[in-house]
């Protein structure tokens, strides 16, 4: 029998936009000989919309598509019924715990984290605090809110230029910096605000930069092939080179020796379990001139557009899209045996 699939997507942090085209991706490849599928889509302003069965979503829906208050909509979602909840969602208020709290007191069994290592995943700090507990390198770093001094915070944590800021609670490399000096620093800390109240300062490692997803199949939390990133706009591998057609470069496999290959993949395994997270999902990593792996982050829902690492990751490890996606929601709906 058919299961009644719903995928969220949309939501109302930045990374919106990012989040329509994972969501319209998944949308198009769940199989439907296994399940019947409708679209939620979250609005900017924190309504919702419920689509027709098989009823493609579409970008411009966000902003354009006519929208009611969320639990009005979940009740129809409810009524349907549904089974479970792909979530296509990314940032604040829909991959960092809210909405997932959301669905666990509607009882509705949703892919990918909980609710724990969603929201300390997507605390940058904390998050990094359990990947040393459990061995992994981090870079030295300090965290730093609007009410205090960054100049004099720094200094005191004995940070050396450059110095990367980040803020604490995002993810898809919004207002990312690279400061070489104090000075630029100065210059640049109104900015740092703008972007919420909390800013996570680190040191600079200079190095390669790679990423790995970790997808649970059969209730193993399995490394996938190494994929490597490499900026074209710079050093940084910031928004405008993730999202601008030619401005990077994204490898898989990494052109790497299968010893550093092993290392990152026992390592994105390390984070997963670290954070407790469920389903899949994708660490990145510095390895600086001399191997040494650094944890940068976890992405509890990594991207999934047709030009997201995931889906590519998949076809590395020998894997179609649509097999993870039905590894993910045979996960949730186990949870809800």
């Amino acid at each position: 029998m058919k299961k009644n699939i719903i995928v969220v997507m949309g939501g109302w942090s930045p990374e919106a936009p990012i989040s329509m085209r994972s969501g319209k991706n998944a949308f198009k490849t769940l199989d439907r000989e296994k399940y019947n599928v409708r679209a939620v889509i979250l609005k900017e302003d924190r309504t919702a919309c419920f689509l027709g069965e098989d009823e493609t979503p579409k970008e411009e829906d966000w902003k354009d598509r006519p929208s009611e208050n969320i639990s009005k909509v979940f009740t129809e979602v409810l009524a349907w019924p549904v089974d479970a909840a792909l979530l296509a969602l990314h940032g604040c208020g829909g991959e960092d715990g809210c909405f997932q709290g959301f669905l666990s007191t509607l009882g509705i069994p949703f892919t990918h984290s909980g609710v724990t290592a969603s929201a300390v995943a997507m605390e940058k700090d904390i998050a990094k605090l359990l990947y040393a507990a459990a061995g992994i390198r981090i870079p030295r770093g300090v965290t730093v809110s609007s009410k205090e001094d960054p100049i004099q915070k720094i200094r005191s944590a004995g940070l050396r230029y450059p110095v990367i800021a980040k803020p604490l609670a995002s993810g898809s490399s919004f207002g990312l910096w690279l400061l070489n000096d104090e000075k630029e620093l100065k210059d640049n800390v109104f900015s740092f605000w703008l972007n919420g109240g909390l800013y996570l300062f680190e040191e600079f490692i200079r190095g390669r930069e790679f990423t790995c997803v970790v997808a649970t199949r059969e209730g193993v939390p399995v490394a996938m092939p190494v994929t490597e990133i490499v900026s074209l706009t710079g050093e940084l591998f910031d928004f405008k080179a993730k999202y601008t057609k030619g401005s990077s470069e994204e490898i898989t496999p990494a052109r790497i020796s299968e010893a550093l290959s092993k290392e990152i993949r026992a390592a994105a395994e390390i984070c997963h379990r670290a954070l407790r997270c469920q389903g899949v999902s994708r660490t990145d990593f510095i390895v600086n001139d001399r191997n040494e792996i650094y944890a940068l982050e976890t992405n509890t829902i990594p991207g999934m557009s047709e030009a997201s690492i995931l889906p590519k990751a998949a076809l590395g490890a020998g894997l179609t899209f649509s097999q993870i996606l039905d590894d993910m929601l045979s996960e949730a709906l186990k949870s809800a045996e």
